[in-house]
Order: structure tokens, then sequence, then C-alpha cells
């Protein structure tokens, strides 16, 4: 006799997709009825303008998602309004047995979740993380706040988990009385360059673990590429992890396999996953916060209040070409690398000693990939404050940062347009140019540099051994 099927409500927020879905998981020999839910709450999306980027790549995965679960006879409901309202309301008149969603150490995530866990039976899984925040402790059961170690506990964890990917037991269907039309009233511009799907996300991370394809390019040049401004040297994965429209755990199973295949490449293969290692740092050290002491000099730190400077590098007008052209990329393309990132932040807290946390704010303005846990905790390491930050003294020289990873000025030549007919000599510092060869090479008024860099680093210093001194 056929068992009747068990209905589980799928709230979906950061999976995004079908493959390696530990919410699609059906540990029974029972057939599993899923109904596909998502709210768009008002209170979330209203902190950005309406043409931002990081939502209307979310809406876009949305959109092919809800095709790919069509696909397989269902559809998305999707809700605008209150989650607190809206998913009570559907449990009850689905006839659900429990609600799963996955598990996110936001605090905003985990507010919610507690408040709706009361209200329903709320299951909440894994999948955000190669490995889970609890799993990776220290042998006394404490919390790691500095990466080294974190690292040498995950790597082993790693192995095995995305060696047991989900095996789905019996059959899994989906409802498809849900109305997606809603999305029709929000953003639906195509992004070129982050087109969002499931099978973009799949393409992108095989084109880039393949060692044939782009023999110059990918993982076989990650080690050397992965820092250049004027190549790409990295997967561009993070948007698609953002969103989970990619199972992280699928993505290290790939790499390990590669790994294990091509040894020859291990240096290549090893540094590539202890990227994603940190993306799993910052979350577990979200998961964990509460263990950590008070470290952070954030609150008492004396931050210059300069937003005529702030502004300056906003838009990426402070008179030093490589991080002018960082920060216009960020505006124009809404994704910048990781040494992009920690230039730019490393100037600001630095240099400026402007507040980290304006940058921080910019950044999730602006970041298609932006993540809370991931951006701030970058920003804090940068800026030295925060548990397991970075040294105080270090803080990066942009022209020396420029020369070393846009020898020809490519890149600034690029997004500095105004820049774009020096010679190399003077592409990265055009304040050595006299006037006159200024005005032969029409630099349109770009402007000189807003801050003497040895002055700056000298300040930075003070500021910062002073601080330490008293606390």
């Amino acid at each position: 006799m056929a068992q009747s099927p068990k209905k589980v409500i799928w709230w979906i927020r950061r999976d995004m997709r079908l493959i390696d879905n530990p919410v699609l998981t059906n540990d029974i020999d029972r057939p599993l009825l899923v109904c596909p839910v998502f709210v768009i709450d008002p209170t979330l999306i209203g902190k950005y303008s309406a043409h931002n980027i990081r939502l209307e790549f979310m809406f876009n995965s949305l959109r092919s998602l809800n095709a790919d679960i069509e696909n397989e006879g269902g559809r998305i409901n999707i809700h605008y309004g209150n989650p607190h309202e809206i998913i009570p309301v559907i449990y009850s008149e689905f006839g659900a047995s429990e609600v799963r969603a996955q598990y996110d150490p936001s605090q905003v995530s985990r507010i919610r979740d507690t408040k709706i866990g009361k209200l329903v039976p709320l299951k909440l899984t894994s999948g955000l993380s190669v490995v889970g925040a609890s799993d990776v402790r220290s042998q006394s059961d404490k919390a790691y706040k500095i990466f080294t170690p974190f690292y040498k506990s995950w790597w082993n964890k790693a192995i095995y988990n995305s060696s047991k990917l989900p095996k789905i037991n019996g059959e899994i269907q989906f409802t498809n009385f849900g109305d997606p039309s809603i999305l029709n009233k929000f953003l639906s511009n195509s992004n070129k360059q982050f087109p969002a799907s499931e099978i973009e996300a799949q393409t992108r991370l095989n084109s880039f673990l393949s060692l044939t394809k782009s023999p110059t390019l990918g993982m076989v040049k990650y080690k050397s590429n992965k820092d250049r401004l004027d190549k790409i040297g990295t997967s561009q994965l993070s948007p698609y992890l953002r969103f989970g429209l990619i199972s992280p755990r699928l993505v290290v199973n790939k790499a390990f396999d590669v790994l294990t295949r091509n040894p020859e490449f291990t240096s290549e293969v090893s540094t590539w996953i202890s990227e994603l290692a940190w993306r799993d740092f910052y979350i577990a050290k979200a998961s964990n916060m509460h263990e950590f002491e008070d470290v952070n000099f954030t609150e008492y730190f004396p931050w210059r209040l300069d937003f005529e400077q702030y502004q300056s590098w906003c838009f990426g007008k402070t008179g030093y070409p490589i991080i002018d052209a960082i920060m216009r990329q960020l505006r124009i393309e809404g994704w910048i690398s990781n040494r992009a990132r920690m230039l730019a932040a490393s100037f600001l807290t630095k240099q400026l000693l402007i507040d980290w946390r304006w940058g921080a704010n910019w950044f999730m303005q602006h970041l298609i990939d932006g993540d809370s846990f991931a951006n701030d905790g970058g920003w804090k390491w940068i800026a030295g404050v925060g548990a397991g930050a970075a040294p105080f003294f270090r803080i990066f020289n942009p022209i020396v940062q420029a020369k070393k990873y846009d020898p020809n000025g490519e890149y600034v030549r690029r997004w500095v347009p105004e820049l774009s007919g020096l010679p190399s000599p003077y592409v990265h510092e055009p304040w050595l140019l006299t006037n006159g060869q200024r005005l032969d090479n029409k630099m349109n008024g770009y402007p000189l540099p807003i801050v003497d860099l040895h002055e700056a680093r000298d300040r930075a210093l003070t500021t910062y051994k002073k601080l330490r001194a008293t606390t």
C-alpha cells in the first residue's frame, strides 16, 4: 500500500538550487511533497534602491529557480510581506508537517527564525557552508577566532563532508499552486556578466576547474593570477554562493576531485580551497560571536569624520588611480576581486582613518555578492579591529600594489579613462607629470592625491599605537 506523502514547506532563502540542497534531502522511504515558498520581506529589500544590483540578481535567481521547478511540475509560492504572518498561514493551509529552511547566522535571521520557530515547527538545515560552525572547534571546544588554526581543523572535515553528498531517497514532488507573478513588479534586467541561474553557476565552476579549457587562466594559473587586477584570475562564483545557486559543499567536492586526479596542481587547488575556507570562517565567527571577548576597538577608535574625503573614496576621485579604478568598477559592475576589496578597505581605514563601517555600508550597497558576515569580517580584519584582526601596522601602499598587480596599467586605463593616454611609468603616479604634460595628455581634470601616503602612514601608526597603549 502506497504511503501518503510527507508534506513540508521549503522556505527558500539563500538556497536557490535543486542540486545538493539539504532542505530537499528525504531521509525516509516515503514520498515528499514540497511546497516551495519565498517571502519578499519589505523591511529587508527596503534598505536598498530599486535598482540595486544584488536585488536584481536575487529576483532573477528566483525566476530561474521557478523555471527549474516548473520543469519538475511545480511552482514557487511567492508572497510580499512579513514572514511571521505569511509562513504560519501557508503552513496551516497546506497541512505541512514542518517548515524547512537553510540556517543563516546573521542576527536578523536568528531573531526572525526564533520568532517563527515559536509559531510553526521550523527545521533549520545546513547548506550555507561546507562545514557547519559547530563542527569546527578547538580541542577545548572553543570557537576559533584566528583563521590559520581554524583552517587546519576545517580541512579534514571539509574533505569528509564534501565526499558525502546526500542521496535523495524516495520520490520528491513540488506543489504547483503557487503564484510567481509578483516577480513581474521587480527588476528583471539581465546581467551579462553574472547571468542568474543554477546552470550558469555549474558551468562557471566546471570551466574554472578545467585544466584544458583555460590553460592560461582558471585553476591552472590561479595562484599567480588570483590577485591580478588586469586579469580574470578568479572563479567569480561569489554571487552564486551568496544566494545558494550552487552548493559550497559541491564546489569543494569537485575541487578535491581535481586535486586527487592532478596532484601536480596541489598548490593551485589548495590555495583556491583556502579561499572557500575563509567564507566558512566568517560564517563560523558570525555563528559563535557570543564566545569572543569584546576586543573591538571600533567604538572608541578616533576615526576621522571627513565626509569630503569619504565621498572622494566612494566615487573614485582620490587621486590614486588604482583606488579610483577599484571604486569605479564597484559602482558600475557591482563586483571587485578580493585583492581590490582589501586595497580599497586599507586605503579608507588606514590612509584616511575613516570608520570601517562607512566603507562596509558602501560595499553592501553596491556589491552583487554582498554578505554581511563576510563583508563585516573582511573590513574588521583589514581595519585591525575585532577578534583575530590583521596587525594594525599592515598598511597597503596603493602605488606598490598597483605596480605589482596591474603592472602595465591596463586595469587603471579601463576604469579611469582620464588616464587612458598616459604611458606606463605615469599611469599609477600621474602627479609626477608636469602641468604641461597633464594638459598634453588630456587628463580631463583628474584630481591630485587627497592625502600624502607617507604622512598618512605615520598618522595611522601613531594613532593605532596610542590606542593600543591605552586599552
